[in-house]
């Protein structure tokens, strides 16, 4: 499998699949990957930016005669020499369904509008619905070719019109319904004029991608990573500050043990005797220091602690504080609500007992 660059002429890729001839291949319309088809029944999905396969699908027990994906990239209809049509959904990659076929299929193709065109030898048969889920009993339409064998069919876009290639000519049908009526501008313009014509090649280049952005999902193109998101819990915040405190000063202690200790070997290593009185005051200097880091680590230590401790409890007491606010303010329209029911009751009594009075009168 060879990717040219067309543009430049250039040689993109060369992927060998090791599966032996290649007798069918198709390009998805939506992720430009190209699927490969073999005579082992083996269906290969591939993109030159990748130097393996993508995919890899046990389709058929024979040579695959026919492969066609529809425009949307989401089902795929392949046939083979077993005389089978399977249809297969590219997002997971399952079967959905199958049919039988009593002649070997020559060739498939998709419209714009999903209707399924099978060629067989000596007849096309146009199916729609085939994509869905439902199993499709008879094809929407049939053209019979009598004593011509027919080799491959393609639909014409934005029409209902289908090509149809034999061995030895060409015929064009009308297949009503299979085309797109409404005409897509952002692709090729089958009503451009001369200069549309002239500049489509430039507004190509400039629109071209590099070929190592093929992929299966091209929606992860120019797609950029969230940030993570910022703790805004100040219980965990001040609980992690405090951790980095006592990492701190626990890292500040070795330092000052390992310089008493070079003071200790200096002062057993020197002979004269006032030098060694200075070394141990050093020494002892450098003690006191470390007696003074240590009690300075213990309080902000103990100080961030109890400043963690007290906003805790702030936090459980204004949890508290609301949670009896919302049961008054429950307890509050309870009453409310009995009250207008009693002020309701009564007038509804004494509108009954004035009713009566009329009534008696």
């Amino acid at each position: 499998l060879s990717y040219q660059d067309i543009s430049t002429g250039k040689l993109v890729a060369q992927r060998n699949t090791g599966l032996g001839n290649c007798n069918q291949m198709c390009q998805n319309p939506w992720n430009a990957v190209v699927c490969t088809g073999h005579n082992s029944g083996i269906v290969e999905m591939w993109s030159p930016g990748v130097k393996t396969f993508l995919v890899k699908m046990k389709c058929h027990m024979g040579p695959i005669t026919g492969m066609a994906i529809d425009l949307l990239g989401r089902n795929m209809v392949t046939a083979g020499s077993d005389n089978v049509i399977k249809v297969w959904d590219l997002r997971t990659f399952k079967e959905t369904n199958h049919y039988k076929v009593w002649e070997q299929v020559q060739d498939i193709k998709i419209s714009q509008l999903a209707t399924v065109g099978v060629a067989f030898p000596s007849n096309v048969q146009f199916f729609k619905g085939l994509l869905a889920h439902k199993k499709v009993q008879n094809p929407y339409m049939v053209h019979k070719t009598p004593g011509r064998k027919v080799r491959n069919i393609s639909f014409c876009p934005w029409e209902d019109v289908v090509g149809i290639g034999f061995g030895n000519g060409f015929e064009s049908i009308i297949i009503p319904g299979v085309g797109e009526p409404n005409i897509d501008f952002t692709l090729p313009n089958p009503l451009e004029t001369t200069k549309q014509r002239t500049e489509r090649p430039i507004k190509m280049l400039l629109d071209k991608l590099d070929p190592s952005t093929i992929m299966i999902d091209p929606n992860t193109v120019g797609v950029v990573m969230e940030a993570p998101k910022k703790q805004g819990d100040t219980f965990k915040r001040l609980v992690e500050r405090q951790k980095r405190h006592e990492h701190k000063y626990a890292s500040a202690l070795p330092k000052a043990e390992k310089e008493d200790e070079d003071w200790d070997s200096e002062f057993d290593k020197d002979s004269d005797p006032e030098v060694g009185e200075m070394d141990k005051e050093k020494a002892a200097k450098k003690k006191k220091k470390k007696v003074k880091i240590k009690s300075i680590g213990k309080q902000k230590v103990n100080r961030n602690w109890a400043v963690l401790q007290k906003v805790k409890k702030d936090l459980y007491e204004q949890a508290e504080a609301k949670a009896a606010a919302i049961k008054e303010e429950k307890e509050k329209d309870r009453e409310l609500d009995m009250d207008g029911m009693d002020r309701f009751f009564k007038s509804k009594r004494k509108a009954d007992r004035a009713r009566k009075k009329g009534q008696n009168m």
